[in-house]
């Protein structure tokens, strides 16, 4: 990834404020071209539903380095995970 946007991540509702609120798994198809494939978009795991239109957002604002085979460029499989975590403190006495 060459460069990326800041993500207004969805927490699920229902899920506790503290401990893990939130794991992604990302895998998309990045052309020669180093656009990612919509079409081929996969996002599973806990939030997945909150987020999809999220990521989609987030791929399309991304800029990809292609893979490479014998010095050029050819289509390759971007993937990733992205966890948000929630902790809760007590404030005052």
């Amino acid at each position: 990834m060459l460069s990326r946007s800041r993500a207004q991540w969805r927490v699920p509702s229902g899920v506790p404020r503290s401990g893990m609120v939130m794991d992604l798994r990302i895998e998309v198809l990045v052309g020669p071209d180093g656009k990612p494939d919509i079409e081929t978009l996969r996002v599973t795991g806990l939030g997945a539903a909150e987020n999809r239109d999220v990521v989609v957002g987030w791929l399309q604002e991304s800029r990809f380095q292609p893979a490479q085979k014998d010095g050029q460029p050819v289509s390759g499989t971007f993937k990733t995970r992205v966890q948000l975590r929630g902790e809760v403190r007590r404030i005052g006495g």
